[in-house]
């Protein structure tokens, strides 16, 4: 026995029940080896620079086991590490001997074998692993959604696919490097798989975005605890990463069965959670429910009419001529887009708008708005006035954005300051500071719509370039009522005009709200006071005769 295990890697480190650990003990002492055996408890807190040996034992006998997890995570990172058990057999182990089977021979070969799997599991890591962050690659998870698909999974042990994707991330490698984000990653990483068991897998699907599948949870209500441990673990993360200002993450989660969803929209269902999650703030975690999936398959269908909308360019602009008040005329004017079906006409502009950002088909519409206000400013040469057009986070901070924005306005011969984007108040964050300071140096201006609705943090309202700041229909209704609501409204006024921002009104619809939001020190409004919403012919016309100083009503 001396004469084998010398010939296999050493030294030896046992993890474990301490009485396990007696037992192998003895076998390997026959043989002369110094080896170290630690109970869990004592290498909570180990790292990959520990002294974790080059072949790990370890206790496997419970594979839901909290530190077997945690342990794995580390040394699977571990290049001249081989880790074999003793108990249940599991793939993150290169052998497994079943305790009743520990004999001196069987030693002998499980260390013996220990060194050959590893190289062979070595060589397979570089297929389905992730070099950054040690988590499994997509093709690896996307596979054993695919050996599932044709097995029957219990109700009370239910599947659960969880997605995970960190906000902030671009922002860490900004302000601290590319190694920072990395880090982060590689943080973010081991956390989830140290709150998982070890039979579950952690993958790397994108560039910020892992994905976590559990297989035979014991007990469905367990979901919720398995979803609670994952956003503890990741909050403790952020935290010791020191990134917590910048970094923030958004959970989706399906449970299959449940209701009518089927195995193979597991992942897209997580996905769609993720989704509603980021929209519903930071930090956020939302469970995809039956209602969802019928609201899913809606979507579907309305996303099919909507590629086939972009394909046909199924869309036109509609016009809120822009009134300032110190000019006495329309200096700009906001565009809204609307899909206009051949056959059912006008749809509900909320409805496919929340689709387009979902299914990313925002872009290409973005684009062909961008393009006909550039023919449109064009058309009327010099005498053109600002165009105004809301823009979405996503559609600020997608790939390709700002590349496609410019050349589309180079193509048309238009300078982009003629163009002003508006974002609404509760979507500013703060990684998309950066991006529009650079297009502000390039010419393009910003305006902060709803604002007073609530999201604002005004302290940092001044590290934003913006224009202007545009109150919401909301506040201006409130005009007509007398007392603490007007105070508000003039608060808010004052404040602006403390920071220099210029500052707008949506939804003036009577001479009364135009005239008092006038003396309060609004800059500019729209609305029925000022106009109608028109289409592109109506501005052609309307605009040469409200261009002049003169009064609107």
């Amino acid at each position: 026995m001396h004469q084998a295990i010398a010939h296999s890697p050493g030294p030896w480190v046992f993890i474990g029940d301490p009485q396990l650990g007696q037992q192998i003990h003895h076998l390997l002492d026959q043989a002369g080896v110094v080896w170290h055996s630690w109970h869990p408890d004592e290498v909570s807190d180990w790292g990959l620079d520990s002294q974790w040996g080059t072949t790990l034992i370890l206790d496997s006998r419970d594979l839901d086991a909290p530190w077997l997890a945690g342990v794995i995570s580390v040394v699977e990172r571990l290049v001249d590490c081989a880790v074999v058990a003793v108990g249940q057999p599991h793939s993150s182990f290169a052998e497994t001997l079943p305790q009743d089977q520990l004999t001196p021979w069987s030693v002998r070969q499980l260390m013996i074998i220990a060194g050959y799997t590893r190289h062979q599991q070595i060589a397979g890591d570089a297929r389905d692993r992730d070099p950054l962050t040690g988590s499994a690659r997509r093709s690896v998870i996307q596979r054993q959604l695919g050996e599932v698909l044709d097995q029957s999974v219990a109700k009370d042990q239910p599947m659960a696919y969880l997605m995970v994707d960190l906000s902030g991330v671009k922002e860490v490698n900004a302000r601290r490097g590319e190694q920072a984000g990395d880090r982060t990653l590689q943080s973010v990483a081991h956390a989830l798989r140290s709150s998982v068991r070890i039979r579950d897998t952690v993958a790397r699907v994108d560039g910020t975005t892992f994905a976590v599948l559990c297989r035979e949870i014991r007990g469905s209500m367990r979901v919720f605890d398995v979803a609670e441990k994952i956003q503890l673990a990741l909050k403790q993360s952020i935290a010791e990463s020191k990134v917590e200002g910048w970094v923030s993450y958004s959970m989706g989660v399906a449970v299959y069965p449940d209701g009518q969803l089927q195995v193979a929209e597991l992942a897209r269902s997580a996905e769609l959670a993720m989704v509603r999650a980021r929209r519903q703030g930071t930090n956020a975690c939302r469970f995809f429910t039956e209602a969802m999936g019928i609201q899913r398959r809606r979507q579907l269908n309305l996303k099919s009419r909507l590629q086939e909308a972009i394909h046909q360019e199924h869309f036109s602009l509609s016009f809120r001529p822009q009134w300032f008040f110190s000019a006495g005329c329309v200096k700009a004017v906001e565009a809204r887009m609307h899909w206009v079906d051949p056959e059912a006409g006008v749809q509900d502009y909320q409805a496919w708008m929340q689709v387009a950002i979902e299914t990313g088909l925002l872009q290409p519409i973005r684009h062909w708005a961008t393009r006909e206000l550039c023919r449109l400013i064009s058309e009327l040469g010099e005498s053109s006035p600002r165009f105004a057009i809301d823009l979405s986070i996503h559609q600020l901070l997608s790939d390709g954005f700002e590349a496609t924005t410019l050349r589309i306005l180079n193509e048309e011969g238009v300078s982009p300051d003629r163009l002003c984007f508006e974002l609404q108040e509760g979507e500013l964050q703060s990684q998309a500071i950066r991006l529009i300071t650079r297009l502000s140096e390039c010419g393009f201006s910003w305006v902060l719509d709803h604002f007073g609705s609530g999201g604002i943090n005004f302290r940092r309202l001044e590290q934003w370039p913006l224009l202007a700041v545009k109150l919401s229909a909301e506040r201006v209704a409130q005009i007509s009522e007398q007392g603490e609501h007007e105070q508000m409204l003039r608060g808010l006024v004052s404040l602006c005009r403390e920071m220099h921002l210029g500052i707008g009104a949506d939804g003036v619809n009577t001479a009364q709200q135009l005239h008092r939001l006038e003396h309060l020190g609004v800059h500019y409004a729209q609305g029925q006071a000022i106009s109608e919403v028109m289409d592109r012919d109506q501005l052609l016309s309307w605009l040469p005769q409200h261009t002049l100083a003169k009064q609107p009503v």
